[in-house]
């Protein structure tokens, strides 16, 4: 749980972690695991991308502002924790997240989701909870 805190301490940019190519390729630089998100759709409405995680990954907990996020979980095991709740995810769970909900993900077996953000936010931050 120390580590788990030490993660949501500060107010970084998600860029801050992470890689950024043209190719939409994203590699996280994460304290807990190893995370990678490639862009597979993306216009002025939305974007798709594929999300990957391997066991014991802590994706910090960040807000997005300015959109809604749906998450597809297709292969692994994950919880989601929000400000509100807690989801347990597996293959076929969807979660609907709103744009006021802030959230991170705790991985417990590689995993891999599609997220769909509406409408796309580059500006996302991880932020103190």
């Amino acid at each position: 749980m120390e580590k788990l805190q030490a993660l949501t301490e500060q107010i970084v940019q998600l860029s801050k972690i992470s890689n950024d190519s043209s190719s939409g390729l994203r590699e996280y630089k994460l304290e807990n695991g190893m995370a990678f998100s490639s862009t597979v759709y993306q216009s002025s409405h939305m974007s798709a991308a594929i999300f990957t995680a391997s066991k014991g990954t802590i994706f910090p907990f960040h807000l997005h502002p300015k959109c809604k996020e749906v998450l597809i979980c297709y292969h692994g095991k994950m919880t989601c924790v929000t400000d509100r709740r807690r989801i347990e995810m597996e293959a076929g769970t969807v979660v609907e997240l709103g744009s006021d909900e802030g959230h991170m993900l705790n991985v417990h077996e590689d995993s891999k989701m599609m997220i769909v953000t509406i409408p796309p936010d580059f500006e996302a931050m991880a932020r103190i909870r």
